[in-house]
């Protein structure tokens, strides 16, 4: 990339501050796993230490999905209380961040990866002994954000935890 190119992507980024491309298309078949579920449990992957320290925290980014599931009228599990459902549901959610300097240190972006996929325990229709634990519904989305507007990302998250939402809802009508 030349550098006029570079500094007119980065201009655009800057002013736009948020570059997101996002990937789900969920099937029948993945929302009909959803069927039955009683609640679901919220795990949150550590983030990277600068991510945490620019503003994006573990904590806040598991608060920001209990309270959505919550709103939306989905019973929210403790660990333990997973363990104890049929299933062991939970929502496994993955934010990876890499932070890139540009023009030397004077514009900072992020590059961020989103997973958000629902886990529980399956059996195998050829061996009903085996069990284990599967990816049922699953979404990813991928962007860049500029360093300061790092916490956005909780905004683009509630996007996608809204998604699964409807899903569940659809599934699990009340």
């Amino acid at each position: 990339m030349t550098g006029k190119r570079l500094l007119t992507t980065v201009a655009v980024l800057w002013v736009w501050g948020l570059f997101v491309c996002g990937g789900s298309a969920q099937t029948e078949m993945d929302r009909k796993s959803l069927r039955g579920l009683k609640g679901i449990a919220v795990v949150v992957e550590a983030l990277q230490p600068e991510a945490e320290r620019d503003g994006l925290t573990k904590s806040q980014i598991k608060t920001d999905i209990e309270l959505k599931l919550r709103q939306a009228g989905i019973h929210v599990l403790t660990t333990e209380e997973s363990f104890k459902t049929p299933g062991s549901p939970y929502l496994y959610v993955n934010i990876n961040t890499t932070k890139n300097d540009v023009l030397y240190g004077a514009f900072s972006t992020y590059a961020f990866s989103l997973q958000v996929a629902l886990k529980q325990d399956v059996t195998l229709t050829r061996d009903s002994d085996f069990k284990g634990s599967a990816t049922t519904w699953e979404t990813h989305t991928l962007g860049t954000v500029a360093a300061n507007n790092l916490p956005d990302v909780r905004k683009i998250l509630g996007d996608v935890i809204d998604r699964f939402s409807n899903d569940y809802l659809a599934e699990n009508p009340k």
